[in-house]
């Protein structure tokens, strides 16, 4: 591989984990949108196989860059903020929620809202529903 394509890679990758961080600082309630300890093991798993596709030291820099953009992916905090609801990065905007119910079961509550007709779920512990709750009221609800 080109050294030029490795770098334009590097910079699109660091782009856009400065993208998600910079979303995460807007987070007023955070929760566990799912377990992303995967993407860890995903950019991770590629660095490995770029590495090994042409063995030399750029390809080891490009390596620890990939596992480390994923590290930082996997501490991102999803939550609610004052824009919408983020997951991953992705922000949600409260007036594109169609659709929003709460529904507890067996101690775990489970947040399902529509958007765009996607239906997306957030499995949440009991004291995490009521800091989202408080939020909810203070803000003003969910279809400002």
């Amino acid at each position: 591989m080109d050294i030029k394509i490795i770098v334009m890679i590097n910079v699109i990758l660091w782009a856009f984990v400065g993208y998600l961080r910079f979303q995460a600082t807007k987070v007023k309630v955070k929760f566990k949108a799912m377990k992303t300890y995967g993407l860890t093991f995903l950019f991770g798993f590629l660095g490995i196989v770029m590495y090994l596709k042409n063995p030399n030291y750029i390809m080891i820099v490009n390596f620890i860059s990939f596992a480390s953009a994923g590290f930082i992916l996997n501490i991102c905090p999803s939550g609610f903020s004052d824009r919408g609801i983020l997951m991953l990065g992705r922000l949600h905007k409260y007036k594109n929620i169609s659709n929003y119910e709460k529904e507890v079961k067996f101690g775990e509550v489970t947040l399902k809202f529509t958007v765009k007709r996607r239906t997306y779920y957030l499995y949440l512990d009991n004291d995490q529903i009521t800091d989202i709750d408080k939020y909810l009221q203070k803000i003003g609800g969910i279809n400002k």
